[in-house]
């Protein structure tokens, strides 16, 4: 129970401010199918339609991989470092991946920085509701033998 409760409050709280500001946006809006070139405005189309999905993806990675870490890594504070790391490298892929070289380097450090600052702020905020949920005693993690 305190794994599913870790896993689907933060995830359910951020997702839901991440697709409110995704469905006000007015690039969403003016979509209309052009997906077989990767952009921006195919990700918002995918995202559009696949967002239950990514949703699912997103909690049962919450309840698989971060929440166990979490409770192991917690009290040594060796969560940050990984993190960071792994979200600048994500970033880097994602903005390399949907970089037109037309643009120019400028426009791909751009989305790496962007990338990389939204991730940080959806980590920051998921950890933050993990230690605030990890605070209640009832959810606090169990001493492993």
């Amino acid at each position: 129970m305190r794994s599913i409760i870790k896993a689907l409050v933060p995830t359910f709280i951020l997702f839901s401010v991440f697709a409110r500001i995704t469905a006000l946006d007015n690039l969403h809006r003016n979509i209309h199918g052009e997906v077989n070139i990767i952009s921006l405005q195919s990700l918002m189309y995918y995202f559009s339609y696949f967002a239950p999905l990514l949703y699912a993806i997103l909690f049962f990675t919450q309840l698989l991989i971060i929440v166990p870490l979490w409770d192991k890594l917690v009290n040594k504070g060796k969560v940050i470092l990984p993190v960071l790391g792994f979200c600048f490298l994500l970033s880097a892929v994602i903005s390399y991946i949907t970089w037109s070289p037309e643009n120019g380097y400028e426009n791909l450090l751009t989305s790496v920085f962007t990338l990389f600052m939204l991730q940080v702020i959806y980590w920051t905020l998921n950890f933050f509701m993990l230690y605030i949920i990890n605070r209640f005693r009832y959810f606090r993690p169990q001493p492993t033998t």
